[in-house]
């Protein structure tokens, strides 16, 4: 959370604040999905997020499983989330 607060105030407000439109990647539903992956409270990571305002809007992308895999197969280094099956079908879950 504290990435994404940083990211947020040190790289989105600055921009928004100039009149830019601001897209990323990475916000408030990619820690639901991941940590919620990993089991921990969706109402406690939703709390953490009070620190940073909601998205205008939201855009989520969803693939099957053995879709991601197969793409992810093409990448020479992956993340240590990114080769475990299980967690990426329970990933799905929370997207």
């Amino acid at each position: 959370m504290a990435d994404r607060v940083q990211h947020y105030y040190g790289e989105v407000k600055p921009m928004l604040d100039i009149g830019y439109v601001v897209i990323t990647e990475r916000y408030m539903e990619s820690t639901l999905a991941y940590q919620g992956a990993m089991s921990l409270p969706q109402e406690w990571l939703m709390e953490l997020h009070k620190f940073v305002p909601m998205p205008d809007l939201t855009i989520i992308l969803d693939a099957p499983v053995d879709t991601v895999i197969n793409r992810l197969s093409s990448r020479r280094v992956l993340e240590v989330f990114e080769v475990d099956r299980e967690f990426l079908v329970r990933l799905g879950r929370y997207s």
